[in-house]
């Protein structure tokens, strides 16, 4: 049976996104978008989105604990970085409000960075900054309420 070839376009070029992108141009053209435009940037160059790394990069979204707050000296997240990078993540911070990076950790002020080099970001509430990563996203806000 022979299958005409189709032209596909797949959106998202995360795990599955990209996954199936790569099985379906087997047989046809495939046309991979994606929000994030460093990841097409990179498919485009050849290289892949996914780091092959010894230790995952684990992003730690804002370190205020409640919502416009910009205090965040006895926020709980510390001791999950600091219980994180005893166990050998790699810990990257996105949190406008910090000027400088804390002791041992990597901080990025992009958020499309952020969240492209972040293996899995622990928030403390859900955000619409996050949406486009929901998939990566760990919070104990589990109803969007905060």
């Amino acid at each position: 049976m022979y299958l005409e070839r189709k032209n596909i376009a797949v959106a998202g070029a995360g795990y599955v996104g990209l996954s199936l992108a790569v099985f379906l141009a087997r047989r046809h053209h495939v046309c991979i978008v994606d929000v994030v435009r460093e990841k097409v940037d990179m498919l485009r160059r050849g290289e892949s989105p996914f780091e092959n790394r010894d230790r995952p990069v684990i992003g730690v979204y804002r370190l205020t604990m409640k919502q416009g707050s910009d205090n965040f000296r006895e926020s709980a997240v510390l001791d999950m970085i600091d219980s994180l990078r005893k166990k050998g993540a790699e810990v990257l911070i996105y949190e406008p409000l910090l000027k400088e990076a804390l002791p041992g950790c990597r901080m990025e002020r992009d958020l499309t960075r952020f969240s492209t080099q972040s293996d899995m970001i622990i928030a403390n509430r859900l955000d619409r900054q996050l949406a486009q990563v929901r998939e990566k996203v760990y919070t104990r806000d589990v109803f969007g309420r905060d």
